[in-house]
């Protein structure tokens, strides 16, 4: 039984600990820890839940005697109470004012982030419209700059190869000329039939202009009975004891190579017009053979023989090849 003393005093003991505070209550229980706690020592059995039921009730009891001493005393002074009450009052008014600066104050400074996160996002903003402006119009002043640049090609359909070119070399433009599969070497020999780009755009100075041009016949030079190129070609070939130029070929010592002027030609001179002879071949030619035979030609029919400038010889693929005395070096030439 003694056991079961120093239990419920350990138990009424921890109930007066935890109410010492309460008024009277704390008082009785610790009360009855200690009295149980006594007589469970008396009996010489459970020493440690008795003394510790001792202390835990004598500590509770004497807190509670104290709270029931101050409890009748402010019952017995109601002033000291109010005002106790008052400076409750002030306390917790004090700390409401103080917690609610506080709010206010990280209120305000959440506002005024957020104002300042506003004022960089606009300023940013800003900024980078005034950027893209600034890109805008350096552009556009770009794009006027080059279009200011530009030269407007001008109407060339009609002129011949060299007038066109002399017109577009005086803007600034680069030429080149398309004649299909021929080649162009005489210019003025050629008529513009278009350009790329056309007449009327605007092109930067310096492009190339690509001129579509077509061979354009010669009209022959007017002339008095006797003196047509036919005539004169007759009275050559007539002063040399042939007939027409394939007799050449008869000639003792002719060999069927480019070493001799006619090598190749076909029955028919082919004439001559605007000081240009104009011959007939049955092979292929390349730019040097044509070197070769101008010279050779020239040497034969000798040098001042109808003021002739040029020959143009035509292939057997049907390309013209201009050669001009001009090109001749003056060692190669009879005198």
């Amino acid at each position: 039984m003694a056991a079961k003393f120093g239990a419920f005093s350990l138990a009424l003991g921890i109930v007066a600990f935890m109410v010492g505070f309460v008024p009277i209550g704390g008082l009785l229980a610790g009360a009855g820890a200690i009295a149980l706690g006594v007589l469970a020592l008396r009996q010489g059995q459970a020493k440690g839940f008795s003394i510790t039921g001792l202390i835990l009730g004598s500590l509770g009891a004497l807190t509670s005697l104290a709270m029931t001493i101050a409890f009748f005393g402010a019952l017995a002074n109601p002033d000291a109470v109010a005002e106790a009450q008052k400076t409750a009052a002030k306390e917790a008014a004090a700390a409401e004012l103080k917690a609610s600066e506080k709010a206010a104050d990280e209120a305000a400074a959440k506002e005024a982030r957020k104002v300042d996160a506003k004022k960089k996002a606009e300023a940013a903003a800003k900024k980078k419209a005034e950027a893209e402006a600034k890109k805008k119009a350096e552009a556009e002043a770009k794009k006027k700059a080059a279009e200011k640049a530009k030269v407007e090609v001008p109407k060339l359909a009609g002129l011949d190869g060299k007038a066109a070119e002399e017109k577009l070399d005086a803007l600034g433009f680069k030429v080149e000329f398309d004649a299909g599969e021929k080649s162009v070497l005489v210019k003025s020999n050629w008529t513009v039939e278009s350009s790329s780009p056309a007449a009327g755009e605007r092109v930067k100075k310096g492009a190339t202009i690509t001129l579509k041009v077509k061979k354009v016949s010669a009209a022959p030079k007017p002339s008095t009975p006797g003196t047509t190129p036919a005539d004169a070609e007759k009275a050559w070939l007539a002063g040399h004891g042939v007939t027409k130029p394939t007799d050449f070929l008869d000639m003792p010592g002719y060999e069927n190579d480019l070493s001799n002027p006619l090598y190749a030609i076909q029955t028919g001179w082919g004439g001559s017009t605007s000081g240009f002879l104009e011959i007939k071949v049955q092979e292929p030619l390349t730019k040097a053979s044509v070197k070769r035979l101008g010279i050779n030609v020239l040497n034969f029919i000798g040098p001042k023989f109808r003021d002739i400038d040029g020959i143009t010889f035509t292939d057997s693929t049907g390309h013209d090849f201009n050669f001009y005395r001009h090109e001749a070096p003056a060692a190669d030439l009879a005198p």
